[in-house]
């Protein structure tokens, strides 16, 4: 276990790796609930949002905290809560500084990111398409395709628009040229 990376004081503990006693004194940084790293390891948001995401077992990093552990720099300025995504039958309890998001994720939209569970970068686009404001959206999206797994276009087509309300962000958004939401709506309606 490395412990210039965010772990588990318990799983620590019972590695035989240091004591309760140890964690609590000056040469651990406590992160969150037993979530810790050494003393003297810079701790920055990447690192608070991986803690985040071991306190919570079985989560999975979405939102704004995904574009920034896929390594994209185009988060809204301020404070960002760090977004968890969570299966249907977790309790979600509030936490200062995060958002439990309960959903159902398939395999296919997890990656794994630095040991940490993460939305796709094309799912972390549909989701902040669908909820954020029209600019902000538009940022994350084409942030996001230039990492080369997708084209901000292929978003509209998407199997996840056809079916779920994300459509209507989705389908608000304009790449090179924009899609009326009205026309698209009624050729649904039609069908």
């Amino acid at each position: 276990m490395e412990m210039d990376k965010p772990f588990r004081g318990s799983a620590a503990i019972a590695a035989g790796l240091t004591t309760r006693r140890r964690l609590r004194g000056p040469g651990f940084h406590e992160l969150g609930r037993d979530t810790y790293v050494a003393a003297g390891v810079p701790v920055d948001d990447r690192m608070r949002v991986t803690a985040a995401a071991l306190e919570v077992p079985g989560a999975v990093v979405a939102g704004w905290s995904a574009v920034l552990l896929h390594g994209v720099d185009a988060a809204p300025g301020g404070e960002v809560p760090i977004e968890l995504v969570v299966g249907p039958r977790h309790l979600r309890r509030a936490h200062s500084g995060r958002i439990l998001r309960q959903d159902v994720l398939g395999e296919h939209e997890v990656v794994h990111v630095d040991g940490v569970r993460v939305t796709t970068p094309v799912r972390t686009a549909l989701d902040l398409a669908s909820r954020v404001d029209h600019v902000e959206g538009v940022i994350a999206v084409d942030a996001l395709a230039r990492l080369g797994e997708f084209r901000p276009e292929e978003l509209v087509d998407h199997p996840c628009c056809a079916t779920t309300p994300v459509a209507a962000g989705v389908w608000s958004l304009s790449w090179p040229t924009p899609i009326p939401v009205r026309s698209r709506r009624r050729r649904r309606a039609r069908a």
